[in-house]
């Protein structure tokens, strides 16, 4: 049975260790130019919506901002706590952004990475607009799911998905995703006009690790404990059989926005 984007969202409070080390690292360079853009700083604050296990948080710890990551998951937070341990300039909080509550103005930057898909757009933006400070920046940036899907289908593995996943996204390939984001925020008119920027990178996985990063998307974790073996059981044998390393050509975007 389909679930909704709500309760696939939810399904995220299951997950920690197999998103940790299923997911890679963003790139350096994106960092690094979200850092400029923003001109944040050790006076800065920083907040990250769903800031999962830290991937997008701990890397703007050396700019010596203040940073709180706030997620739904407490499991995912349970090991960014752990890797942050030595950080002063961090702390987390399991929230909702919808839930989450700061004075206006109180940041200089405000984080989404691979976030955004699961807010609504109407209050994103107003909130995001309510809480950064004069000139405050928004920062969206995520890998397109369509790229994991068409190796899923040049892999030949398409219809083990299809079959055992209800939620599996199975016409990922047209979606301008990074057009309609932009379009969300000029027509919201809050922001200024945003800035575009993408990143070729290619992905390396052996078998474990693609298990686990399979079983870091919401059509995996929302399935009950017996589908799930059976489809994680299908994908290892299927896998086992080409004796592969996978690797394929990915891209990353990055949507910013100053606050008007």
């Amino acid at each position: 049975m389909k679930k909704t984007i709500k309760q696939l969202g939810n399904s995220f409070k299951k997950v920690g260790k197999s998103y940790h080390l299923g997911r890679r690292d963003y790139p350096k360079e994106l960092m690094k130019d979200i850092t400029k853009i923003s001109g944040i700083n050790k006076e800065s604050s920083v907040l990250d919506v769903g800031c999962g296990t830290g991937k997008s948080t701990i890397p703007f710890t050396k700019t010596g901002a203040k940073l709180i990551g706030i997620d739904i998951s407490g499991n995912m937070l349970k090991i960014a706590r752990e890797l942050s341990a030595n950080y002063k300039n961090i702390e987390y909080e399991q929230i909702s952004f919808e839930k989450f509550s700061q004075p206006k103005s109180s940041f200089n930057l405000i984080l989404f990475g691979t976030s955004i898909h699961w807010l609504d757009s109407k209050m994103v933006y107003k909130r995001a607009n309510f809480l950064l400070k004069k000139n405050g920046h928004v920062a969206l940036f995520w890998e397109p799911i369509g790229n994991l899907c068409k190796e899923i289908r040049l892999l030949g593995m398409e219809e083990i998905f299809t079959i055992n996943c209800p939620n599996y996204p199975k016409s990922p390939y047209s979606m301008n995703i990074p057009k309609k984001r932009i379009n969300e925020i000029i027509k919201s008119r809050l922001f200024a006009k945003p800035i575009l920027k993408k990143y070729k990178i290619t992905q390396k996985y052996n078998l474990e690790e693609f298990l686990y990063l399979i079983n870091s998307y919401s059509w995996v974790i929302s399935l009950n404990k017996n589908k799930k073996d059976k489809l994680m059981q299908e994908v290892k044998t299927f896998l086992s059989k080409k004796k592969i390393t996978l690797k394929f050509r990915t891209e990353m975007y990055l949507i910013m926005a100053k606050r008007k």
